[in-house]
């Protein structure tokens, strides 16, 4: 067999995987070939040095070769609906080092229409190539995208999952994230439900919808047709997203010193500050990571109280200390937030006998504190933080805890100043969440998410933006 041929037997192959059925037009060849011209007019593929893009009047998808990444944006307004996106098939990710990029134009024959592609190939040095094919169809907003895989080296290959997009941040350039809710598109008999957040899985499809600025956005992502395998949607926060989220936050001026997620770390060290965690243990909230942030659902706990340490201040400065919590099983917790000296002489209340917000009983959300921390209880550059158990509950949490340098306060004659200080809840800035649409081969999911046997293999998703 010749190799052109043996790319029309793969492609065939690979198609026929995937479930696609084209549509079909009475006629002989010309016809047919004339119409499928027609239908993919508008549609273009440019590949120019390490940038390969593809284009519709709606749509552009820009593949960077040397990086192994993709975006999608909007060519109306210019919105950018995702961007840092990669493929991975199993252990092969296509922005992993020392994979060779290639990227072609390819003819489109399926369901949806017929059209062009700009199809991507990642090859490892052993023969195994990962296929990613960005497909888009003229006058559709939405990008469809196909993954799998070549195996040309001499061994077998056991495939269990493919991820035709993974890592990517949705909506970057968002300035707020109002009204944020997703609906689950599950398959079968799942009951599907919206709920407030950005934080959600799905088996098949996903809805994203937001308010940002005034604008509403949305994304819908997930699998395109059904199988005998598995399909995930996925949005979940990006890896160290919530540092830099506080710090965009912050008013001009302010420096975020220090961060600390309370139930995975113990301790944070950034330009000679740290905090620290010296007593209570970690623990994550089962299902908290499906409503809110994960940050916020995994927490620190004790049955009297939570103590922090914070070291490395320096004299005349102002600092900041802001804290997130959580009642996620609605126990009715309360707690005070009190700072004092590492000898005890001085102590000043940040927080008085708070209620925390409750999820299971009253469905409420996590919250984030944010307190000035008085002069007179930092001694040598040190503090300590006790957050306390005020209620018959069975212990006290805490999130996350992070320190910012904040101005010198403003001073004036004749003043008089008693070491105040304000605590009040804020509404942070939520992340861009990155979005994971994704395919598990075979039937023995739930222990593996599936696996298969032979050459080659793809899924399908479709993203709308």
């Amino acid at each position: 067999m010749s190799s052109s041929s043996n790319q029309m037997s793969r492609r065939r192959f690979l198609a026929g995987s995937a479930g696609l059925v084209g549509s079909m037009t009475l006629g002989g060849p010309d016809a047919l070939a004339r119409e499928r011209a027609a239908d993919a007019r508008g549609v273009s593929v440019t590949i120019e040095g390490a940038r390969a893009s593809i284009r519709n009047s709606r749509v552009q998808v820009d593949f960077d070769l040397a990086t192994g990444t993709y975006s999608a944006s909007s060519l109306s307004d210019g919105l950018v609906g995702f961007t840092g996106a990669a493929a991975q098939t199993d252990d092969i990710l296509s922005s992993a080092a020392g994979l060779r990029r290639t990227a072609a134009a390819v003819a489109v024959h399926d369901g949806l229409g017929n059209s062009r592609a700009l199809e991507v190939t990642c090859r490892r040095a052993d023969g195994m190539a990962q296929v990613l094919e960005i497909a888009l169809y003229p006058g559709k907003s939405f990008v469809a995208l196909t993954a799998g895989v070549i195996n040309r080296s001499h061994d077998p290959v056991r495939l269990r999952e493919i991820h035709p997009l993974t890592g990517a941040v949705v909506f970057p350039r968002a300035r707020s994230w109002d009204k944020s809710k997703t609906l689950d598109g599950g398959s079968g008999g799942s009951q599907n439900s919206v709920i407030s957040g950005r934080i959600r899985q799905s088996v098949n499809n996903l809805l994203l919808t937001f308010v940002d600025a005034g604008h509403h956005r949305s994304l819908v992502a997930g699998g395109l047709t059904y199988h005998d395998f598995v399909k995930y949607a996925e949005l979940g926060p990006a890896p160290g997203y919530r540092p830099v989220q506080i710090r965009r936050g912050l008013p001009a001026g302010q420096r975020l010193m220090a961060y600390l997620d309370c139930g995975p770390a113990e301790s944070s060290v950034v330009g000679g500050v740290s905090l620290r965690v010296l007593h209570g243990s970690p623990y994550m909230f089962p299902g908290a990571e499906e409503e809110a942030d994960p940050a916020c659902g995994s927490v620190v706990f004790d049955e009297k109280q939570v103590v922090l340490e914070a070291s490395g201040l320096q004299p005349y400065k102002s600092y900041l200390l802001g804290l997130s919590w959580w009642d996620y099983d609605g126990d009715g917790r309360v707690e005070s937030v009190v700072a004092e000296t590492l000898d005890g002489s001085q102590r000043a209340t940040l927080v008085a006998r708070r209620p925390l917000p409750a999820w299971k009983r009253k469905q409420q959300g996590p919250e984030q504190i944010v307190a000035a921390i008085p002069a007179s209880v930092v001694s040598g550059g040190r503090v300590r933080v006790h957050v306390t158990n005020d209620a018959p509950a069975p212990n006290a949490v805490l999130s996350e805890a992070w320190l910012v340098e904040a101005p010198p306060p403003e001073r004036r004659v004749g003043a008089r100043g008693t070491g105040a200080f304000v605590a009040a809840p804020v509404s942070p800035p939520a992340p861009s969440p990155t979005a994971q649409p994704s395919g598990s081969a075979g039937k023995d999911w739930g222990r593996t998410r599936g696996s298969t046997s032979g050459t080659s293999a793809r899924a399908r998703c479709r993203c709308r933006i």
